[in-house]
């Protein structure tokens, strides 16, 4: 006979398997408080998810909810487009043209006050792991290639 147990948050008895390890609350009551609390603290959240991304790569970390709410201006730097809440919108939105990233400007220096600022995922999913000298490459070749194709159309 399986065991149950009562959530103590809903109230519900479910089955111990619908409950996380050492949790009193049900998975899907967990759930629907972290994605909450996501969206009420979004500077909190980003702060705890970028610690654990830290670690995990073995770089620098030392971010604060409230260094990151005062680093925050809502608008992408490179495109001067709006910025969402860093967690509004859920997975479909995650990606699109108006989310934001946190940027570390030295990769190697890690999530640390003064390497990081927000831009669009957009242009950070751009920018990637190239240098600035390589992405003024690939601009100067897009501009002559697309030149050259007028060029081409007009004749």
């Amino acid at each position: 006979m399986s065991e149950s147990k009562a959530c103590n948050v809903c109230g519900e008895t479910k089955p111990v398997s619908e409950f996380y390890k050492k949790e009193a609350r049900c998975k899907v009551c967990t759930i629907g408080i972290k994605r909450r609390h996501r969206v009420e603290r979004p500077f909190c959240s980003l702060a705890t998810d970028k610690k654990s991304q830290s670690k995990r790569m073995g770089i620098p970390y030392d971010l604060t909810e409230d260094y990151l709410e005062s680093i925050w201006t809502g608008f992408c730097p490179v495109f001067k487009t709006k910025l969402r809440n860093p967690y509004e919108g859920g997975n479909k939105e995650r990606m699109s043209k108006n989310t934001p990233s946190l940027d570390r400007l030295v990769p190697a220096k890690g999530y640390v006050k003064g390497n990081v600022m927000f831009i669009s995922n957009y242009a950070n999913t751009l920018k990637g792991r190239a240098t600035s000298e390589e992405l003024t490459q690939v601009a100067t070749w897009l501009q002559q290639t697309e030149e050259e194709i007028r060029q081409h159309e007009a004749d």
